[in-house]
């Protein structure tokens, strides 16, 4: 099976996914700290999720809006990456490690972006 170009793209953003959860589950196994969500947000990722492959598979199917599947993908893909992002960034903020403020301002400096004038 050949990929085309937008498959491998797919699958490049999957693997960011994928690397963005499994940061998620070092933090909270080093941490002891679980992410919790309610029951409801849970199936509704669930059903977001599942409805991807089904749609996929009734669009091969059927053969009915042929690319549509390109949408029902990136819908799950962009649901699923904000999920595990947000759970990274909990981790991250409640890190004792130092910000870097200082690091960051110096590099807007030096890429000549200035915030307030933004």
């Amino acid at each position: 099976m050949k990929l085309t170009r937008n498959r491998k793209i797919s699958l490049v953003e999957w693997g960011v996914t994928l690397g963005v959860i499994a940061a998620d589950w070092i933090c909270a196994k080093s941490t002891g700290v679980y992410p919790t969500a309610s029951i409801s947000s849970i199936e509704a990722l669930s059903i977001i999720v599942l409805l991807w492959p089904v749609t996929f598979i009734l669009l091969h199917i059927t053969g009915f809006a042929s690319g549509a599947e390109v949408i029902a993908e990136n819908a799950a893909k962009f649901f699923v990456f904000i999920v595990a992002t947000s759970a990274l960034e909990y981790y991250l903020a409640m890190s004792p490690l130092p910000l870097h403020d200082e690091l960051l301002a110096n590099t807007d400096k030096s890429l000549g972006f200035v915030w307030p004038d933004f």
